[in-house]
Order: structure tokens, then C-alpha cells, then sequence
């Protein structure tokens, strides 16, 4: 089954963290927050993330890698622009980085779940 992360954000509530920590990498009991979200996907049967990335994005494609040690299949979808050889980020909101997903290829061909985190 598939499922999407939505990690392209900027953090703007847990600023100070947030400028040198992307949301997602936050450690809660010395592991990522992501990493208890891919558990938990995992035990329910998801196999293959797609995680929308774009603030310090190369901080969460580091550690998370193809996602094979946490025993699914990560694949990456950046939200920004390369400038002078660096990557900018430019999010595009949750329902443009999925819509950016399905346009580039059809990953939502199945029932999926998209994880994410609304503001109240």
C-alpha cells in the first residue's frame, strides 16, 4: 500500500529549532518524528512512502536514504528550484506537492493515505 508524507514545511511554530532542524528530523526520544510516523505506516501494511521535501531537505534524504532500513521504499519529491548550484526551497502546499507527484507519475493509482499535520 502507499502512503505520503508531507515534510515540505517550514517549521515557523518551533522556531529556533526549525532554522537548522527540518519539522520532520525533530528528535523525540533520540529518533527523527518521522521515524515513529514510517513505524507505524509499516506496521499497518504501507510499503512505499512518497515524502514531499523542501526546507533542508537533504537532512531528511540523508537520514531516511530509499527507506529500506525502516522496511519501506522511500521516494522523494523536492518542492523548490535549484539557484547557483544550491537548492532552494518553495514549498507548495499539501495538495500542490501531491498534485506535483501525480502529474509527474501516476503514484496514486490505489487507496493510499497521506500523513500530515493541519494547524488548529
Amino acid at each position: 500500500m502507499k502512503a505520503m508524507i508531507l515534510a515540505a514545511g517550514k517549521g515557523t511554530r518551533v522556531r529556533p529549532i526549525t532554522y537548522t532542524i527540518p519539522k520532520p528530523m525533530i528528535p523525540i526520544m533520540q529518533k527523527p518524528v518521522m521515524e515513529f510516523l514510517l513505524e507505524l505506516l509499516r506496521q499497518h501494511g504501507f510499503n512505499q512512502v512518497m515524502v514531499n521535501v523542501s526546507h533542508l531537505a537533504n537532512e531528511i534524504e540523508g537520514y531516511f536514504r530509499d527507506g529500506q532500513r525502516f522496511g519501506v521504499e522511500i521516494a522523494y519529491s523536492f518542492e523548490g528550484r535549484i539557484v547557483d548550484g544550491e537548492l532552494v526551497g518553495d514549498a507548495v502546499g499539501s495538495a500542490g506537492g501531491m498534485r506535483k507527484i501525480q502529474d509527474f507519475s501516476p503514484f496514486f493509482d490505489e487507496t493510499f493515505v497521506v500523513a500530515l499535520r493541519r494547524r488548529h
